[in-house]
């Protein structure tokens, strides 16, 4: 993966299609906080340091394959400057700068969101198709569970043990069996799709 070349046709059209009349900024990488982890390596800064979250997308690509827009935190800090404070992801990834599309449509709360990416697809690859299906699928998978967890009712037993109480525990159990097979399946995949290039 590398950072979204806006210049090009794909890349250009990319951002109309899904951002139309927003400009995308490169923001620079000055930390290397825990990567995955944005929206709380911000929410750290932010009360370290002062300034402000500034959430949006994150483009990235693998030329020739598939453009991908992540949802994202960076910080603004006191002076203005947005930043980007998570390490990168992937040894691939360009650990200079970002392309970041500052955009308010998705605030999180409290509990961090699990926002499916933005994918276009450039090749005609069904590898291609499976991984970025795949992904969109574990990611609404994840926000499933992590609803279900959040609203299951516990109690504390004789020991001070916490007891989860309440049917929904067998559907978090298959959602967490589900998320690892695909998981499995799509490490697979992303293997063969780096064989082929």
């Amino acid at each position: 993966m590398r950072k979204l070349d806006v210049n090009s046709a794909v890349g250009r059209t990319f951002i109309e299609r899904n951002f139309p009349g927003q400009l995308p900024v490169v923001v620079p990488r000055t930390h290397n906080l825990q990567n995955g982890q944005c929206y709380q390596n911000v929410r750290q800064i932010v009360a370290a340091n002062g300034g402000q979250a500034v959430w949006g997308w994150y483009l990235q690509e693998t030329p020739g394959s598939y453009i991908e827009a992540m949802h994202h935190a960076v910080w603004q800090n006191p002076s203005g400057i947005l930043e980007d404070v998570t390490g990168t992801t992937t040894a691939d990834e360009s650990p200079g700068d970002i392309v970041f599309i500052p955009s308010n449509d998705i605030e999180p709360n409290q509990y961090d969101p699990l926002i499916p990416s933005i994918f276009h697809q450039i090749d005609t690859s069904p590898l291609t198709r499976f991984w970025i299906e795949g992904n969109i699928l574990r990611v609404k998978l994840m926000a499933r569970e992590t609803a279900l967890v959040r609203n299951l009712r516990h109690r504390i037993d004789a020991q001070g043990r916490v007891v989860l109480m309440g049917s929904p525990t067998a559907e978090i159990r298959a959602i967490a069996t589900q998320i690892r097979e695909l998981t499995s399946h799509l490490i697979a995949c992303d293997a063969k799709m780096a064989e082929v290039e």
